[in-house]
């Protein structure tokens, strides 16, 4: 029983050959006594090679219909795998274009610096100015602080001021470009910057509708700035958006360059509290430049 399950596909070829065959001389007319040599020879040999020719056309019709119903289960298996590469491809096309979006806003940044940078030179071109990526962020409650990525090694020094490119479109007839702070630690190869939002940071404005030398400084929990000591009697000239600039006596930060926008007043007896907007965004702060004003920009 064993040999005859190993065999099997052998004998059922043979007993489709064996009717074959029979089939064949079923189908013999024994009457037919008329013909030829060549008659007779064509007849016989249709009689031998027809079962041949049967059990071929039977053998080739199963593989064409196995070969059907396995590419069927195959579109039916692959669809999924199709599918699935698919969304693969889609993803990586998703991740290159978020990159080259990425990219695109680094050049208009790095461009912007760039114009930035020209404009200071064209004022002073024995200005110091040194470009930096921001490498770490260092917020608390009370204390705002970033790392860049120069140090003494590139002439960098305590109390040199840190700008950027303006974050906002304001029309004003000052230096674009704000700032954001000063570098409070130098090290080899990295500083450590004291942003205007840190709580002991004390920056020397002047708000454009008054001209009067004030003191703005930090308040990070709100992530801006506020001016204290306003008099009440000013109240009535300030108005919200109005521009705050560094005073021309800051011996500091570049004078005349953009600090932010008045974002609430408040009046009280004796004076009006200023709330400011700095001009940067502290979440996308990525590159700056350090600029050494000992001597002036203007």
């Amino acid at each position: 029983m064993v040999w005859f399950n190993k065999h099997k596909s052998i004998f059922v070829l043979m007993l489709l050959c064996a009717i074959s065959i029979i089939m064949s001389w079923l189908t013999i007319d024994p009457t037919n006594t008329e013909g030829t040599y060549n008659n007779s020879l064509k007849h016989w040999s249709a009689v031998v090679f027809t079962p041949f020719y049967s059990c071929c056309s039977i053998i080739s019709v199963s593989i064409n219909k196995v070969a059907y119903i396995g590419s069927m289960f195959s579109s039916i298996f692959q669809a999924p795998v199709d599918k699935a590469q698919l969304q693969i491809l889609q993803d990586k096309i998703e991740n290159l274009e978020r990159q080259l979006s990425a990219e695109r806003a680094k050049n208009r940044r790095l461009e912007e610096l760039y114009q930035l940078r020209s404009k200071i030179m064209q004022k002073n071109p024995a200005m110091n100015l040194v470009s930096a990526n921001v490498t770490a962020v260092d917020p608390t409650e009370w204390f705002r602080y970033v790392t860049i990525d120069r140090g003494y090694n590139h002439g960098i020094r305590i109390d040199m001021a840190v700008i950027t490119g303006s974050y906002v479109n304001t029309d004003i007839r000052y230096l674009t470009g704000t700032v954001v702070g000063k570098i409070s630690d130098v090290y080899p190869n990295a500083s450590r910057v004291q942003l205007i939002t840190d709580s002991m940071s004390t920056v020397a404005v002047t708000i454009e509708s008054l001209g009067d030398l004030v003191l703005m400084r930090g308040k990070p929990d709100k992530e801006r700035c506020g001016i204290d000591e306003i008099p009440s009697t000013a109240y009535d000239a300030l108005t919200v958006g109005d521009v705050v600039t560094v005073d021309e006596r800051s011996n500091i930060f570049p004078p005349g360059m953009l600090v932010g926008n008045i974002y609430g007043i408040k009046k009280e007896i004796e004076f009006c509290p200023v709330e400011v907007e700095p001009a940067f965004n502290f979440r996308k702060l990525k590159e700056v430049m350090v600029v050494d004003v000992g001597q002036s920009v203007y």
